[in-house]
């Protein structure tokens, strides 16, 4: 693969980020995601040449996982051989113990954390270096299981995660493409051993594919006409959302009944799916088969709990709620001016040092809590989801309620806004986080 070709397949990647709104590259730094292997090394390369070239800043990360005993200076080692490039370069270790089990998982979690957590501060586009035999592998392992469409897209190009936006832009390419980067540029990489053990299923699919090229080309068409048509399904369903439901604060979504039972049942499943996204934050989304029992328990008159929400019809109302109680929310401590994501829906900043906490965690007289300056809309909603308000606690125990940033909370066919010109007055903003999600590359 020629360096040329991928850096214009990177700037085309680029401007089609920039195209959606949610990355500016006047103002909007880069991260690349570097483990030191191949794929993502060449991505370092590339992305620095052309960062540099369009006055974009860039640096490379990398999370020391401690999973290999080794594992503290291969990545000195790759950190060595970056700044060895002129590229930035910076290494954040996982500081947990590892766990009994599910090391590979425990250590994917907590890496893509600690890289959601750098994004924030600056609004970073974080970079990935999956390639197109990952994507492969990707949508032959959903297939095995029995996925529905969404599932078939595979590996998104470009998706909000935990309130950062993760980007793959070498999806299109193989992964001897990339390794063949690296040899251009003259640069060596790592080898992660796991990649090559058989008692994990994506190295096995791996094997497989290798030895049949006709079916990864096969697993790439049915992945890219998923993705196609999955996007005109979420382009209905926003659609129809806007015009019909109102979201408050991603904690209540309420429509009338009549209009939503009125919809052929797929549409109404994948409406609810949308609305439990909204309104919940469950790590996986649920199965359309338990979304299928929810809509039979709706048309019933049942109230139903799924996904950490609270369904229900209420006096000609279909009404999703989060779940106060399933699913507690861990603080979340705040340095002065810094960015975190808290309780699954929020976004916030301290303007000096504390902890993030549920209304509900506090033990607060009713008085208490009417003296707390919160919008009116908001006092509006039953107390469980009132409890669910971030609340800044200072390192002198001080209460800090939190001032709305954005210009509207509400979402949908809802008018009402929050919020004023001199947000940074305030110290202590919340804003709604963006869902966990695929965006669009136009």
């Amino acid at each position: 693969m020629l360096i040329a070709a991928a850096e214009a397949a990177f700037d085309d990647f680029l401007n089609r980020c920039a195209a959606t709104g949610f990355w500016r590259p006047d103002s909007d730094p880069l991260i690349t995601a570097l483990s030191g292997g191949p794929d993502s090394t060449a991505l370092a390369l590339i992305a620095d040449k052309r960062a540099r070239a369009r006055n974009i800043p860039h640096r490379a990360l990398i999370i020391d996982h401690g999973l290999r005993d080794n594992s503290s200076q291969e990545a000195q080692q790759v950190a060595v051989l970056m700044r060895g490039k002129s590229i930035a370069t910076d290494i954040l270790k996982i500081g947990l113990p590892r766990p009994v089990s599910g090391h590979q998982e425990w250590a994917r979690e907590h890496r893509l954390k600690l890289l959601a957590e750098a994004a924030y501060q600056q609004n970073s586009l974080v970079l990935f270096g999956h390639h197109g035999d990952d994507q492969n592998e990707t949508v032959a392992m959903r297939l095995s299981r029995h996925s529905g469409l969404r599932g078939l897209k595979g590996i998104s190009p470009l998706r909000f995660y935990k309130g950062a936006l993760f980007a793959r832009p070498f999806l299109s390419y193989a992964k001897a493409d990339l390794s063949d980067l690296c040899t251009r540029f003259g640069v060596n990489f790592i080898s992660d051993p796991s990649n090559q053990d058989r008692m994990f299923e994506r190295v096995r699919w791996r094997s497989l594919l290798a030895a049949d090229p006709d079916l990864a080309r096969q697993l790439g068409q049915l992945s890219r006409a998923a993705s196609s048509l999955s996007a005109q399904l979420d382009g209905q369903i926003k659609a129809w959302i806007n015009a019909h439901v109102r979201v408050i604060a991603r904690l209540r979504a309420s429509c009338p009944y009549a209009v939503f039972s009125a919809q052929p049942e797929a549409h109404r499943h994948h409406i609810l799916a949308a609305l439990l996204a909204i309104c919940g934050h469950s790590s996986f989304p649920p199965s359309m088969d338990a979304i299928a029992e929810l809509d039979n328990r709706l048309a019933s008159g049942q109230p139903a709990t799924l996904a950490s929400c609270k369904v229900r019809y209420d006096k000609e109302w279909l009404v999703v709620e989060a779940e106060f109680g399933r699913k507690p929310a861990n603080e979340k401590p705040l340095a002065p001016g810094g960015i975190g994501f808290f309780d699954g829906r929020w976004m916030v900043w301290a303007g000096c040092a504390g902890k993030v906490r549920r209304l509900g965690s506090f033990a607060l007289s009713d008085k208490d809590i009417s003296q707390i300056a919160l919008p009116e809309e908001l006092f509006r909603l039953p107390k469980k989801l009132q409890d669910m308000i971030p609340i800044l606690q200072t390192l002198d125990d001080r209460l800090l309620p939190p001032h709305f940033k954005s210009n509207s909370l509400l979402m949908g066919n809802s008018k009402l806004g929050f919020g004023d010109s001199a947000a940074d007055k305030h110290p202590f903003i919340i804003w709604p986080a963006p869902m966990d999600r695929p965006v669009r590359l136009c």
